[in-house]
């Protein structure tokens, strides 16, 4: 109606009008409406529309608010504690109160009556009046902060009472190369502890501490650490332990012991760096030419030594080198003599690979346990000149047991070949060991007595005609498991037993005597019994000494030539032969040593399926003229001669 009567009116449009409006106003889908003066009113759902509106805006600034709080919060915090400024200078704008400046070494903060932000002069007598000495809450934050612990000092000392403070707590902890630091003078990068060279702190550690009375640890921390030449003489009940890595930075030996006794290397990385060592001093490798010995530890005269749980690796010379004190010369050569030996010593569980000459090297050497290590060269270092383990002369009582040999560049294990027919290697024991891929022989005994070579698996030996270049190419047919005996290389009482031959690239036993060996020198006492010779690329089993060698027992297949070819008066019993492409057994006298026994004794053996003659026996003129006669009993022979050539190689016994 809109009558546009004052408030008050009692005219029934008025009324009418009224609970119409108020009906939308409760009601209506729109904010507001007009009242039946014109004047616009929110309606309900305005209302509600307009509060949860007013809410999300409060929500949204409360939560903005509080980011604020949490953010000024934050900071707060984090600019309570004291802020470093520096040493005392001119020129320093200091904006806070928490900030110090260092002035005579002691810390100092602008007193509260002092304004910020504040710069300072560089005049203390008129600054020092703005300036509050702060005491020890600055060095409290420091000591509590992850470098605090390099602000206190420490001089170690013996504990002589009750710990009863952290001094002496730390002095009876492990000793580190930390503690020598201030000995380290070679520093190419002042700010890089990897660059310096750790020799002196190693030195001093050892000498200063390692007194004799008590044992003591000295320990390569996590990390690299350069290390020239250390030289350690007359120190006893030491180690040296990791769990980091000394590299070498010499082109001498890393560590020299001379008359050590009870000390241990263990849980300890040592790299040669051979790749720096043989670029700047040259190689032992024919044709380059080196001087300086490049070794890993050298030990001379030292007794109770041992090395385990190492990893020792890249060397240009031995990584392992334990002599005795030698006169006349070096081990091996002619006049050489041992003085004192190096006495109970322990190889053990080490990591040793890619390396130059021979991975432990003996000379001298009694009472000693090489067991359990893995030696070997990986594909990207090749095969290049390298013994596994090398008794030269003069040990006594080596156990070599259970080592992991692999890729070997020289010989797996060598014992003797050495110009001093007095300085014999005796009581040795190769037992267990498994080694693959010689490029000479697997094991070698060439001069030694009382050797026992015991149940151990040779793969793929003598591989040199395999290799190419052949660039260490033996003359003759070297053998996997080879016993040689010699006029200054004396061999006696040296049993091969229970051994596995595989795969050799030339003969897989080769037990002989050099051609010029005198009477006096022929070994004797050699025993070849109970191996398993198998797929050799030359005879299985080959036998030529002057003395007779008892042959029992093994087993020969597979090979590409003969099983088991003897010359001389040897015993052959209970051996088995079969599937070799040439003769199961022959026994053929070649007449190599004057007034050597010529009549063997064949007897219980077992051929067949051999290429050719399951047993041949050939004599000759000797044979005719000092009997008795070859024996010759109780064997048998099946299936052999299918490759013969004539009926002369189609038998069973020839």
């Amino acid at each position: 109606h809109n009558t546009g009567n004052p408030i008050g009116s009692t005219s029934p449009k008025d009324l009418s009008d009224n609970a119409r409006n108020l009906d939308l106003l409760l009601l209506g889908d729109h904010p507001s409406y007009l009242d039946r003066r014109g004047a616009p009113r929110k309606s309900w759902k305005g209302m509600e529309a307009a509060f949860d509106a007013a809410q999300i805006r409060q929500e949204s600034k409360f939560d903005s608010t509080q980011a604020d709080r949490l953010d000024r919060f934050d900071a707060f915090i984090a600019s309570s504690g004291w802020q470093d400024k520096g040493a005392y200078a001119a020129d320093i704008v200091i904006t806070s109160h928490n900030q110090y400046i260092t002035f005579s070494g002691q810390p100092y903060t602008l007193s509260p009556s002092t304004v910020v932000p504040y710069t300072t002069t560089g005049i203390w007598a008129n600054d020092s009046s703005k300036f509050a000495l702060r005491g020890d809450s600055v060095l409290r934050q420091d000591l509590a902060s992850s470098k605090g612990a390099g602000s206190i000092g420490f001089n170690r000392s013996p504990i002589a009472a009750a710990v009863g403070s952290l001094a002496k707590a730390i002095a009876g902890l492990d000793i580190t190369l930390w503690e020598y630091e201030h000995l380290v003078t070679v520093r190419p990068i002042s700010g890089d502890p990897s660059s310096w060279d750790w020799a002196p702190a190693v030195e001093a550690a050892v000498n200063e501490n390692a007194d004799g009375k008590k044992h003591v640890n000295i320990v390569v921390p996590v990390g690299k650490f350069l290390c020239g030449m250390v030289k350690i003489t007359e120190k006893h009940r030491w180690s040296v332990t990791g769990p980091g890595t000394l590299i070498k930075n010499t082109p001498n030996p890393m560590i020299s012991l001379y008359r050590c006794n009870k000390v241990n290397a263990h849980h300890v990385g040592l790299n040669g760096n051979i790749v720096w060592d043989e670029a700047t001093h040259g190689s032992i490798l024919p044709g380059v030419g080196r001087t300086a010995y490049a070794v890993g530890i050298y030990a001379e005269q030292c007794n109770d030594l041992k090395i385990f749980d190492c990893d020792i690796f890249d060397f240009a010379n031995d990584p392992i080198s334990i002599r005795g004190k030698y006169a006349g010369g070096a081990p091996g050569s002619a006049n050489a003599s041992l003085v004192t030996a190096s006495e109970r010593v322990l190889i053990t569980g080490c990591n040793i690979y890619n390396y130059r000459n021979t991975a432990v090297y003996l000379g001298g050497v009694k009472d000693c346990f090489v067991g359990h290590n893995a030696i070997y060269t990986t594909d990207a270092f090749g095969y290049v000149r390298g013994n596994g383990i090398y008794l030269v002369d003069w040990c006594d009582g080596v156990l070599c047991f259970d080592n992991k040999m692999e890729r070997i560049g020289d010989n797996g294990i060598g014992v003797g070949e050495v110009k001093n027919p007095l300085a014999q290697n005796r009581n040795i024991s190769l037992i267990s060991n498994n080694i693959d891929r010689c490029v000479y022989m697997s094991i070698l005994v060439a001069g030694g007595e009382d050797v026992l070579v015991y149940d151990n698996t040779l793969t793929r030996g003598v591989m040199q005609r395999a290799l190419v270049p052949e660039a260490f190419l033996l003359s003759g047919n070297p053998g996997s498991l080879q016993v040689r005996g010699g006029n200054t290389s004396r061999a006696h009482r040296v049993r091969l037993i229970a051994n596995t031959v595989d795969q050799s690239h030339q003969r897989g036993i080769y037990v002989f005597d050099d051609v010029a060996i005198t009477k006096a020198n022929w070994t004797s006492g050699v025993e070849v019994t109970s191996n398993i010779v198998r797929r050799s690329q030359q005879e299985n089993i080959y036998v030529n000494m002057a003395i007779p060698v008892f042959v029992a027992f093994n087993q020969a297949c597979d090979g590409a030539g003969i099983g088991i070819f003897t010359s001389g008066g040897h015993d052959l019993f209970m051996n088995r032969a079969w599937g070799n492409v040439n003769h199961g057994i022959l026994s053929s006298q070649l007449n190599t040593f004057p007034t050597q026994e010529q009549n063997p004794t064949i007897s219980q053996n077992r051929c067949w399926d051999n290429g050719q003659n399951g047993i041949q026996v050939l004599g000759g003129a000797l044979v005719r003229a000092n009997p008795p006669r070859p024996k010759i009993l109780h064997n048998k022979c099946r299936g052999n001669g299918a490759s013969g050539a004539s009926l002369g190689g189609k038998s069973g016994i020839r």
